[in-house]
């Protein structure tokens, strides 16, 4: 369903879509509208009525569910938050959970705009996603004109709050469409069979839940390097198999990519257990399969 309106403060018209897939649970919603020259203090904001009941809010902080009021240090800013992917409000019987993708300034309960909270509320259950501004003294112009384009995806669910589903959801809404990249390069010989997995990473699939925050060349060499985050409060088993690549040998490396621990590769396969709340960097020697 789209919807064009015209609304206070938007140049033009303001563009609301809610998208409905027919394989899955989630809502995707999304708002497009253009800013104009107008240099008066604004903001504009997103806000999403709950219908729950004395809800508990966790948000993804930097790749960590964070409840705030409770995983804060004390003097910590209540007024309002920076999302990493994905927010939670659940009332221990049901809740939704939002994957923020675009927008990662949050406010919760109401407005609270310079009010130094001394600690974190919800008066009521409402996120405010704070999409723009320019109250800020920097050295930004007081304007900045263009299109801004604010996309959520929202799911309902029963039953409690859970930090695994949150973060497979979000890293899922985070490229809601594939990449392509052309720019009319020369037509090269084929090196590449037309299907096949680059390199197969952990996940849900290997008994428990592991992020891939990221895979490159090391940089002492042309072994690659895979640095993998254990989000749980138990410990996490990551199985990492050959693709298009052959896994010869791995070492668990500092963050430096300095070996620490050599590991076993069997069959063009490495098996690591992560610890409960750490990142683990993984060195591998391979070559083409």
């Amino acid at each position: 369903m789209i919807q064009h309106l015209q609304a206070p403060g938007v140049d033009g018209i303001l563009r609301q879509s809610i998208f409905l897939p027919d394989h899955e649970d989630y809502i995707e919603v999304e708002s497009v509208w253009e800013m104009g020259l107008t240099t008066h203090p604004e903001a504009t904001y997103l806000p999403f009525h709950l219908n729950l009941v004395e809800p508990t809010v966790h948000l993804d902080l930097g790749g960590q569910g964070m409840q705030p009021g409770v995983d804060q240090l004390p003097g910590s800013c209540a007024d309002y938050y920076t999302v990493q992917r994905w927010v939670d409000f659940s009332d221990g019987q049901k809740g939704l959970l939002i994957a923020t993708p675009d927008t990662p300034m949050m406010m919760f309960g109401d407005f609270h705009i310079a009010e130094e909270l001394p600690t974190f509320r919800l008066d009521q259950p409402l996120l405010l996603a704070w999409v723009t501004n320019n109250y800020w003294m920097t050295n930004f112009r007081a304007h900045q004109p263009g299109q801004v384009r604010a996309r959520f995806r929202l799911l309902p669910y029963a039953g409690a709050y859970d930090e695994v589903r949150a973060h497979r959801m979000a890293s899922e809404a985070a490229i809601a469409d594939p990449i392509v990249q052309g720019l009319g390069e020369a037509a090269a010989e084929p090196q590449l069979p037309p299907t096949g997995s680059f390199l197969m990473l952990p996940g849900s699939d290997s008994g428990g839940f592991v992020l891939t925050l990221h895979v490159k060349r090391s940089e002492k060499g042309n072994d690659l390097i895979a640095r993998l985050y254990n989000p749980t409060e138990q410990e996490q088993p990551a199985l990492v198999s050959s693709g298009l690549l052959r896994i010869h040998s791995a070492a668990i490396c500092d963050i430096f990519e300095n070996p620490l621990q050599q590991v076993t590769a069997e069959d063009g396969q490495v098996r690591i257990n992560l610890p409960s709340r750490q990142m683990v960097v993984l060195r591998m020697i391979v070559s083409a399969a």
